[in-house]
């Protein structure tokens, strides 16, 4: 079965739905997260850090580099055909 998922950057994504189903409510589908969209939640409700230790490491380039955008930073490279 596939599935149709809305991508902020690539718009409508079709993949491929998982094949074990329990229950008889169809579930939810919804879009990878982006690279550190729940980072701070993350950082803060599971591991403690505070808002100061979260922008030193997000200074530091942890999450990537600085200035750079998710897509941009983590997309590959268009393929020669």
């Amino acid at each position: 079965m596939i599935v149709e998922t809305e991508h902020p950057h690539f718009g409508v994504v079709r993949q491929v739905a998982g094949a074990v189903r329990v229950g008889h409510e169809r579930p939810a589908h919804r879009r990878a997260p982006r690279r550190n969209e729940h980072g701070d939640d993350i950082l803060a409700a599971l591991l403690g850090y505070g808002p100061e230790e979260r922008a030193r490491l997000t200074r530091a380039g942890a999450f990537g580099r600085p200035g750079t955008t998710p897509i941009a930073a983590s997309a590959p490279p268009e393929i020669a055909t």
